[in-house]
């Protein structure tokens, strides 16, 4: 459950503080979103320690609403003691008063207990302080923030340490480093040229497959990527995040194709795009009843096919069109 106070990683890498949360599909920040707007995309809530400082703060409340409760007993008490006197009746006096002082015990074993509550809440946070945890966690265990990093290539959260050895640089030396935390099978794979190279050419109002051609990582048994682009995938449960990009269309749309059937497994939002360079971006789970062979494919409609699938971003590095991230055994 996301609460007030939770770290927000919208899809810039950046994180931002949940101020509330309106419904199940939307929250509000305490500060503007600073990355661009898209229609959909990869993003992860990080639970805080928001929750400690709400306990002690219930606890301190506890205490106070527990002390008046045990000041109004004894108060009770010596008032009933003062008019019996005044009245002269003994014996109303002993009633009443014996009566309040056991108000008054009970008042206090509530104050003991709400002590000791506040000892272990203090306990818990010195311990949280001390280890600085954040709720991320593979395989039944919890794993201390120094030790996960975020890939700038893919933007999820990795193991950097295994079995106590640190990477000495993890973006370049990448030993030791396990699946994305939250997933035990995964596959990475990824539409790259050189730098400076363009996508290529298009279809006029067509489907094409994207050219797949490097594989980042594959922890899934039995999945493989082959020549034109080809996704094996074995049975089970999946969830995929995809990305291509498209130059001067005026529609464009992903989705991953099952050669074997002529039907598509997922479908992205469908969308008039316009002209200049953009991204389409896709997210679906599903379920595999047997091996398949897949691949991303793109719808593009446009009057051009020149360099419809994207231009080089000339900055130096490979040059990146399309992604797609594979998830096995969905949680």
């Amino acid at each position: 459950m996301v609460r007030a106070g939770y770290a927000f990683q919208g899809p810039d890498g950046a994180l931002y503080e949940v101020a509330q949360v309106i419904s199940d599909g939307q929250l509000q920040l305490s500060s503007a979103y600073k990355g661009a707007t898209i229609a959909a995309g990869e993003y992860s809530i990080i639970q805080t320690q928001s929750q400690i400082a709400e306990l002690a703060s219930n606890t301190a409340s506890l205490l106070q609403t527990f002390e008046s409760a045990r000041q109004t007993a004894v108060d009770a008490a010596a008032a009933a003691a003062a008019a019996a006197a005044i009245a002269g009746d003994a014996a109303s006096v002993t009633q009443y008063a014996q009566s309040a002082l056991a108000s008054a015990n009970l008042a206090s074993a509530y104050v003991s207990q709400a002590l000791r509550n506040a000892e272990i809440a203090q306990a818990a946070a010195d311990v949280a302080q001390q280890h600085q945890y954040i709720s991320m966690w593979s395989a039944g265990n919890f794993y201390n923030s120094a030790d996960l990093v975020i890939a700038p290539e893919n933007g999820l959260c990795y193991r950097a340490r295994v079995n106590g050895v640190s990477n000495v640089s993890p973006f370049t030396d990448r030993t030791g480093w396990q699946g994305p935390v939250g997933y035990d099978e995964y596959l990475i794979a990824e539409e790259k040229q050189a730098s400076g190279v363009a996508a290529g050419d298009g279809v006029l109002n067509g489907v094409v497959t994207r050219r797949l051609n490097t594989l980042v990582a594959n922890q899934i048994q039995g999945a493989a990527l082959g020549e034109n682009g080809v996704l094996t995938l074995p049975a089970g449960a999946y969830e995929i995040q995809a990305f291509a990009t498209c130059n001067n269309v005026s529609f464009s749309q992903l989705r991953l194709w099952d050669a074997a059937s002529v039907s598509a497994i997922a479908r992205s939002v469908g969308g008039i795009v316009g002209a200049g360079q953009h991204v389409v971006q896709m997210a679906y789970k599903f379920v595999l009843g047997e091996t398949k062979w897949l691949y991303l494919q793109q719808e593009l409609r446009g009057s051009s096919v020149s360099n419809q699938l994207g231009l080089p971003a000339l900055n130096g590095q490979p040059e990146l069109y399309a992604r797609i991230l594979i998830k096995r055994g969905v949680r």
